[in-house]
């Protein structure tokens, strides 16, 4: 992948790629699992995603919570019969404050090693991106914070490159340049 190497660029790529994901894809689920067909028939639904992400919120643990978290095991929440949407499930959610995950996945496929080698990697990760942004003064813009919806990060980053060595030019090139000035100026 791509710049795969380049933190900063990875987060201010998927912070852009997932504002573009229209009405936050809420819309996807409703047309694939709860339109008739015959209402989606000209809409493809290939791609098979080899991994699922689910956030599941914040789980509160006050007494007067109509819901609580048991620590007790609740069994399998689908059947065993049922087909696995995803090879790996990670579910996340925050308790006590704190960030949990679980990956669930089929012994079948996995080894537990590989599996513990993939946590392990991601919890890192996870953490190198924490490191990263709690040391950030200020946000990083992308073309997205500009309402730009037709420039790249490269693009912007040019702009930014651009202003640096030239600043006395008064005429920006796009919407995304002109406000990117507003801040750098």
């Amino acid at each position: 992948m791509e710049h795969s190497d380049d933190l900063p660029y990875c987060i201010k790529n998927t912070k852009e790629y997932l504002r573009r994901i229209p009405h936050k894809g809420i819309g996807y689920g409703i047309i694939k699992y709860l339109t008739a067909p015959a209402h989606k028939k000209d809409i493809s639904f290939t791609i098979k995603p080899e991994i699922g992400f689910n956030y599941l919120g914040e789980i509160s643990q006050k007494k007067r919570a109509v819901f609580q978290h048991a620590d007790i095991s609740s069994g399998t929440s689908v059947s065993l019969s049922n087909k696995k949407l995803n090879a790996i499930e990670i579910n996340s959610f925050i308790m006590d404050g704190q960030l949990q995950l679980e990956f669930n996945y089929s012994t079948k496929e996995f080894k537990e090693e590989t599996i513990k080698t993939l946590t392990e990697s991601y919890i890192n990760r996870l953490i190198d991106i924490i490191q990263h942004c709690g040391m950030k003064k200020i946000p990083e813009k992308t073309p997205f914070d500009y309402g730009d919806l037709d420039s790249s990060i490269g693009d912007l980053e040019q702009i930014f490159i651009k202003r640096k060595r030239d600043r006395e030019n008064p005429l920006p090139d796009s919407y995304a340049e002109r406000d990117a000035l507003s801040c750098i100026a």
